[in-house]
C-alpha cells in the first residue's frame, strides 16, 4: 500500500490522503486550507500523476476536509464519494455556503460553480454507521461513530493487501449534542490519526462551561453585548444548548441570545437527522419539540436587520458564524462589539495562526493602546473584554493515546496537526510502541508493505428469516421473536435487520426507510441508548406493559367504527 500526503501532514487544513490499495486510488477527504497567504488546496497534481480518483470517502462536513471536494469530483466524476447520511445532509449545507461567499468576494475567483456542487451531491452514496459495504470486490468500508460533530466517522477500510484506518477529526467525551467516539475491535495493519491537541490535556468542560456563563452573568450586569464567534457546525449547537439549559435551571439570568449566520441551516439538518445525535437530544425532536430555539434563543431572519439588533439598549448575546472571524456575520457583531468597553468577545474554537480571532486572542496580553484588529481589511482599536473559554471537539492527548493502544496497529501515521505537536508525540510514542510511528509532511510518500494482514473479526448472521413480504404492523411481532429466539438483546444496524427479516443485504432507502418507519411505529424494538443508529430486540416483559398503555378507551373504540362505517346506514345503539 503507498499513502500520498496531499494536504493537512504537519499542518491544520486542506486534509486529503491518497491510498494506493489493490491497485484502486482511493483518497480520505477532500479539504480546504483557510487563511490569506495559504495556497487553498490540496495537490492534486499528484492525483493526476498516479492516473486518477476511484472512490473518495469523507470522513466528516467541516470545511478542512471537504471544502476542494466540488474540484476533485469534478475532475473525477467516475468516483463515487462515500460518507454517512448526516454529513451529505451537511455537506449541501456547507458547500452552498462556501459559494455564496466565494460570489460576495469581489476580488477572487469563485473555485468551483453551483453546478460543480449540484453534481458532487448527485455522486454521493450515503452509507449507515458500522455497515460494511463492499466499495469494490473485495474491498470493504465501514464508518464507525467519531464524536467530534455530528456525522463524524472514523473510516476503516479493508483490502487485499492490507487494512487502514482513517480517524479523521474525533473526541472521545461526549458532548451536550452527540455521544462521544465508539471504537469496536479492529485490527487496522495502518492507522492515519489527527493530533490537533496532541501536546496537550483538556480543561474540565463542565469548568470552562461556568466560566462561559459567568462571563455572560458579568455582561448583563454591565448591560454590555456579548459575540460568540462559533464554527456553524458543532460548536454553535452546543454553546446553544448550554445557554438554554443555563437559563432554564435558573444559572444564567435571561438575556437575548441572536443566533446568525450558517448556523441556522445547520440546526435545521439537525433536525432531518436525529439518530446521529444524542438520544436526549434526538428524543425532544422525534416528538417535534424545538431542541435550540425558545423565546430567548432566537434566530436571525432575513427581514430583521442586525444594526437594530446590536443598538438594543438591553444586553444581548450574539452567537454567529465563523468561528475564527473569518467571514460572515460574526465580523460585523466583533467589529462593533470590540469597540464597546462593555462589550466582550468570547473565542471557543481552535484558531488559525492568521485568523483574526487568533489575533483577537494574541491582544490578551496586549497593552491598552496595542489593542488593534483588523477586519475585512480595516484597522479598528479593541476596547472590549476578551476571553478564551475551552470547548474543543477533538481529543486530547491522553485521548490520542488510548485511541492509538486499542487499535494496536503495526504503523501508525500522524496527521491534522502543527509540526511541532505532531514530532513531539510522535517521538514520545515512538519510544514505547513496538510498531512504527511516521510524521509525514505534505507531499511525502510512505510505501508499507504488509506480508500477512492482520484477520479481521466478521459479524456473523446465520439465522435468517427469509420473507418476501414486506414488514409491518401486522407481522413485525413475529419478526421480535425470531430475533428474539436466535440472538436476544444483540444489537444491529438497520441494513441487517433488514437482512434478517428479507435475506438480502440492501442499502436501497425506499426499502430501508419502510422498514426502519415500521420499527419506529411499534414496541418490538428500541434503539440502543448511546448509539441510535442500532437496534436490539426488546424483552417480552418491556413489550407487554407498552401494549397496556395503548389499549384503545371506549371512546377511542368508537371512533374508528364510525370511521370504519362512514357511509352506511347505521344506528347507534346504548346500553343501560
Amino acid at each position: 500500500m503507498k499513502f500520498d500526503f496531499l494536504g493537512g501532514a504537519l499542518e491544520i487544513g486542506g486534509s486529503a490522503v491518497l491510498v494506493q490499495i489493490d491497485q484502486k486510488n482511493i483518497l480520505f477527504d477532500s479539504g480546504i486550507r483557510q487563511g490569506a497567504n495559504k495556497d487553498p488546496l490540496p495537490n492534486f497534481q499528484r492525483v493526476q500523476e498516479l492516473g486518477g480518483l476511484d472512490a473518495i470517502i469523507i470522513s466528516h462536513a467541516h470545511l478542512d476536509h471537504i471544502g476542494s471536494l466540488p474540484l476533485i469530483s469534478k475532475e473525477y466524476p467516475g468516483a463515487r464519494i462515500y460518507m454517512n447520511h448526516m454529513t451529505k445532509d451537511l455537506v449541501r449545507v456547507q458547500l452552498y455556503d462556501s459559494l455564496k461567499i466565494m460570489k460576495n468576494r469581489e476580488t477572487e475567483i469563485p473555485l468551483y460553480a453551483e453546478q460543480d456542487v449540484v453534481d458532487t451531491l448527485n455522486r454521493i452514496f450515503p452509507i449507515g454507521y458500522e455497515v460494511r459495504f463492499p466499495i469494490f470486490d473485495d474491498c470493504y468500508l465501514t464508518l464507525y461513530n467519531a464524536g467530534h460533530i455530528a456525522g463524524a466517522s472514523f473510516c476503516y477500510l479493508q483490502g487485499k493487501e492490507g487494512n487502514v484506518f482513517y480517524s479523521g477529526d474525533f473526541s472521545v467525551f461526549s458532548q451536550r449534542t452527540i455521544e462521544g467516539a465508539k471504537l469496536p475491535k479492529l485490527r487496522p495493519d495502518v492507522a492515519i490519526v489527527e493530533a490537533t491537541y496532541g501536546d496537550r490535556l483538556h480543561t474540565n468542560r463542565e469548568i470552562e462551561e461556568k466560566a462561559l456563563i459567568n462571563l455572560i452573568n458579568e455582561a448583563i450586569d454591565q448591560n454590555g453585548k456579548v459575540l460568540i464567534p462559533a464554527f456553524a457546525l458543532g460548536r454553535a449547537q452546543e454553546v446553544l444548548l448550554i445557554l438554554k439549559g443555563a437559563m432554564n435551571k435558573g444559572s444564567l439570568k435571561k438575556v437575548k441570545v441572536y443566533v446568525d449566520g450558517m448556523v441556522r441551516d445547520v440546526n435545521r439538518a439537525y433536525l432531518q437527522n436525529p439518530l446521529y445525535l444524542k438520544q436526549s437530544l434526538a428524543k425532544k425532536i422525534l416528538k417535534g419539540i424545538e431542541p435550540f430555539y425558545d423565546e430567548n434563543i432566537i434566530e436571525v431572519k432575513p427581514a430583521m436587520k442586525r444594526e437594530e439588533l446590536i443598538d438594543e439598549k438591553k444586553p444581548v448575546v450574539f452567537v454567529a458564524s465563523s468561528g475564527m472571524l473569518t467571514g460572515g456575520p460574526s465580523t460585523y457583531y466583533a467589529e462593533k462589539i470590540a469597540a464597546m468597553e462593555n462589550g466582550y468577545i468570547a473565542i471557543t474554537g481552535y484558531q488559525d495562526e492568521e485568523a483574526p480571532g487568533k489575533h483577537l486572542l494574541d491582544l490578551l496580553d496586549a497593552e491598552e493602546g496595542e489593542r488593534y484588529l483588523k477586519l475585512n481589511g480595516v484597522s479598528f482599536p479593541v476596547k472590549c473584554k476578551i476571553k478564551k473559554i475551552g470547548l474543543s471537539a477533538h481529543s486530547d492527548k491522553s485521548e490520542i493515546c488510548g485511541v492509538i493502544e486499542r487499535l494496536s496497529a503495526r504503523n501508525v501515521i500522524f496527521v491534522h496537526g502543527n509540526e511541532d505537536v505532531i514530532r513531539n508525540l510522535a517521538k514520545e510514542i515512538a519510544a514505547n510502541y513496538r510498531g512504527r510511528i511516521f510524521a509525514p509532511d505534505c507531499g511525502e510518500q510512505i510505501n508499507i508493505s504488509i506480508k500477512n494482514p492482520r484477520k479481521q473479526i466478521i459479524k456473523e448472521l446465520p439465522y435468517v428469516m427469509q420473507r418476501k413480504e414486506e414488514l409491518s404492523e401486522q407481522n413485525i411481532m413475529h419478526f421480535h421473536h425470531y430475533v428474539w429466539e436466535h440472538y436476544q438483546q444483540q444489537l444491529f444496524t438497520l441494513n441487517e435487520l433488514f437482512y434478517l427479516w428479507s435475506g438480502t443485504k440492501s442499502t436501497d432507502e425506499d426499502k430501508l426507510n419502510p422498514f426502519q418507519q415500521v420499527l419506529l411505529n411499534t414496541v418490538y424494538f428500541e434503539n440502543d441508548r448511546k448509539r441510535l443508529f442500532l437496534w436490539k430486540a426488546r424483552e417480552s416483559k418491556d413489550i407487554a406493559l407498552d401494549l397496556e398503555k395503548k389499549e384503545p378507551t371506549q371512546q377511542q373504540l368508537g371512533s374508528k367504527v364510525e370511521e370504519m362505517f362512514r357511509g352506511y346506514p347505521y344506528k347507534k345503539i346504548s346500553y343501560s
